[in-house]
């Protein structure tokens, strides 16, 4: 990789990282992703010397080409399956930790069914949100509301699992 930022305008620098985050979002391949970051950064710091805007280079805005180039890449589902199972048993085994430690490892139906289904959700939603935010120039605060939002979302839904399941 080029070592390029230092000279890439805010707004290249900008558009690369809002790219990255909606391309890994959008659950595509790590190494791919990677590969068009650092192709882009050479075309972009050439267009720049040139003194030529971002949308130049891609020939569209940058919404545009972020869906376009998302399109053309294949998910990567073994992948996001691996990072999904990670976050599931991460949260499971501390569940099941809890319950062995309070004296006995019991799941109610709504249990078993719930949490990872809240789990499942609650990664989407997140995807979802942060290809909005890739793909929007949101400010600092916008950003940390909607953040904040999710996180109360998450907690919410496993809330609403252990209040309900101890009914």
């Amino acid at each position: 990789m080029l070592d390029v930022n230092k000279t890439l305008s805010k707004e290249s620098q900008t558009f690369l990282e809002n790219l990255r985050l909606y391309l890994f979002s959008s659950g595509k391949k790590t190494d791919a992703i990677e590969d068009i970051i650092e192709e882009l950064e050479v075309h972009l710091f050439e267009a720049e010397c040139d003194e030529k805007s971002v949308e130049h280079i891609i020939g569209r805005s940058p919404k545009e080409y972020m869906k376009l180039l998302s399109d053309e890449m294949s998910v990567d589902f073994k992948g996001w399956f691996k990072y999904i199972l990670i976050i599931l048993f991460g949260a499971f085994s501390y569940l099941i930790i809890d319950k062995a430690l309070s004296g006995g490892i019991e799941f109610s139906f709504l249990e078993i069914i719930g949490y990872p289904m809240a789990g499942i959700l609650s990664i989407l939603v997140y995807m979802i949100s942060f290809r909005y935010m890739a793909r929007h120039k949101l400010s600092m605060l916008k950003q940390g509301v909607l953040l904040f939002a999710l996180g109360m979302i998450s907690i919410a839904l496993f809330a609403g699992i252990i209040i309900f399941s101890n009914s």
